[in-house]
């Protein structure tokens, strides 16, 4: 183990990898290990997906806009099941750098991405990094009945 990584925690109702390397090879790792978490909760497949393909875009965004080029910094992936919602929350502790979206066109959509298909996004940006927080509710939605 490297200095900084910490031993990951995954429970029942607790999925926690911290001090984790800010590399696209990681974020695949992660979100692997992640909607693995997902299943073993019985979740349904394009929950699933959906929360897999969420939290991939914010640890990309980690990847992509958090450390200087050239550095590679540290992420930290959590999710919590609580009663009928699943939150995951991804967190760095770069500084954030816009993208450069003239240069690279197909970038700057991963929060437009995240804030679609998530119920709950809240993003903090300080000093200390950044923090993605994004919910979802874990049982359908009941049709509202006729008046």
């Amino acid at each position: 183990m490297s200095p900084g990584d910490r031993p990951s925690k995954r429970s029942a109702s607790r999925f926690d990898q911290r001090g984790r390397l800010a590399s696209a090879e990681e974020a695949t790792r992660l979100r692997r290990q992640l909607t693995s978490w997902l299943c073993d909760l019985g979740m349904p497949a394009d929950t699933v997906d959906t929360i897999g393909l969420a939290s991939y875009e914010a640890m990309a965004n980690v990847v992509i806009h958090a450390y200087p080029p050239g550095t590679v910094g540290r992420l930290a992936v959590s999710a919590q099941l609580d009663h009928d919602t699943i939150t995951v929350t991804v967190t760095d502790r770069g500084r954030w750098k816009p993208a450069l979206t003239e240069r690279r066109p197909l970038h700057g959509r991963g929060l437009l991405l995240i804030r679609r298909l998530a119920e709950r996004v809240a993003v903090i940006r300080g000093e200390q990094g950044t923090t993605v927080s994004m919910t979802w509710p874990t049982r359908a939605r009941q049709p509202v009945q006729g008046y």
